[in-house]
């Protein structure tokens, strides 16, 4: 998914988290209320991570910049954020 990030396809994308996770930021598990979320990942492109559905996530725009290309592991617990619902 090499173009995933052009065109339409981001629009859709979130669309898809949003049915997926509700709108709550996986990173610091508030709300996203009053502004767009930004399609995170799990893991980071620059780590070798995927734009698979799997591996993105819903965040707060600050969230997601403070982040930068760490991954989640190197910023904290994610103990309280529910396991997405899989496809059967």
């Amino acid at each position: 998914m090499a173009d995933s990030w052009g065109g339409s396809k981001v629009p859709r994308l979130r669309q898809q988290l949003v049915a997926r996770d509700g709108l709550t930021c996986w990173r610091c598990g508030l709300p996203i209320v009053g502004e767009t979320p930004t399609v995170d990942h799990v893991k980071p492109r620059s780590a070798g991570g995927t734009d698979d559905l799997a591996n993105l996530r819903l965040a707060h725009h600050a969230c997601n910049s403070s982040a930068q290309d760490r991954p989640q592991a190197t910023l904290g617990s994610l103990d309280w954020m529910p396991q997405p619902k899989r496809d059967t």
